[in-house]
């Protein structure tokens, strides 16, 4: 264990403090708005909760407001195709029922971006 004084914890933090790299949002207000817009470098969320309450909602949610951040999911209970059904939904705004009558019908949203990977 290495003993720190407080000089500098006060450097470190004004450090953080002063990062201008965006800070990785929920999506959410309600989570944004108590994490001063999310989680900045360093700090990690973990969401913990019964079974069917919106875990996978909230992940994916964040997935989708922040595109451009590397990200790996991973879920126990959903498969790929249930996972890459509701990310779609919500940045399609198109509701996973409809997603699926659109598909069988052969038609894709507009806003759905076949070409990510």
């Amino acid at each position: 264990m290495t003993l720190r004084d407080v000089r500098s914890g006060i450097e470190d933090l004004t450090t953080w403090a002063n990062d201008t790299r965006p800070r990785v949002g929920f999506g959410l207000p309600f989570f944004d708005s108590r994490t001063n817009g999310g989680l900045a470098k360093a700090e990690c969320a973990m969401v913990l909760a019964s079974s069917s309450v919106g875990k996978t909602s909230i992940a994916l949610n964040v997935i989708a407001n922040n595109p451009k951040v590397p990200t790996v999911f991973f879920s126990i209970e959903m498969s790929w195709r249930q996972v890459v059904a509701r990310l779609t939904a919500i940045t399609s705004g198109t509701p996973t029922r409809e997603l699926e009558e659109l598909l069988k019908q052969g038609t894709t949203p507009q806003t759905v971006n076949t070409s990510v990977q």
